[in-house]
């Protein structure tokens, strides 16, 4: 990101329907428990809270900062038995060093977004846990998903989801 807005305008309908293909992808339902650390101000916070809340599972809001505590971010998880959680690769990055993934046994699904993802980070987090690395929402109605296997191959950003694939032509 330029950190620049790009005077993008996302309908509700087309949100709706990316957060809809996302629970009906990843099967989620009430015995989830999502954890909410983006800031409150930006679209994954919101895709983390409505994703929780649309499915019937339980969202578990972070403290601010908790994302620059690694300790603190691993009893959240733990106590809270967290099962779902979204974050930028740095996080990730951090929870990986001295094996912090081993130990948060209730996380089934990790989504890294925001910045790119290394293939041996990948391959690090998948010794655990389910890793997909989402792009898009923040710019568009539609996002691009790849799950990442146990190689340490160089991610590729994933496939679009068609449901919310439109063009707009011109005259």
């Amino acid at each position: 990101s330029t950190g620049k807005p790009k005077g993008v305008m996302v309908t509700h309908k087309s949100w709706l329907a990316t957060l809809f293909w996302t629970i009906g992808k990843f099967k989620f339902n009430e015995h989830h428990t999502h954890l909410a650390i983006a800031p409150v101000d930006t679209a994954v916070f919101l895709g983390d809270l409505f994703m929780a809340l649309l499915s019937g599972g339980r969202v578990v809001l972070a403290p601010p900062n908790c994302a620059r505590d690694m300790e603190a971010l691993c009893r959240l998880i733990q106590h809270h038995r967290i099962g779902v959680a979204n974050f930028v690769p740095t996080v990730i990055r951090y929870l990986a060093e001295e094996n912090r993934f081993a130990g948060l046994t209730s996380l089934r699904c990790v989504f890294a977004s925001g910045e790119a993802i290394s293939g041996q980070l990948a391959a690090r987090v998948r010794r655990h846990t389910a890793l997909f690395h989402f792009y898009g929402l923040s710019e568009a109605a539609c996002v691009a998903c790849r799950e990442h296997g146990g190689r340490e191959e160089e991610p590729e950003l994933g496939e679009a989801t068609i449901h919310s694939l439109h063009c707009l032509a011109g005259d």
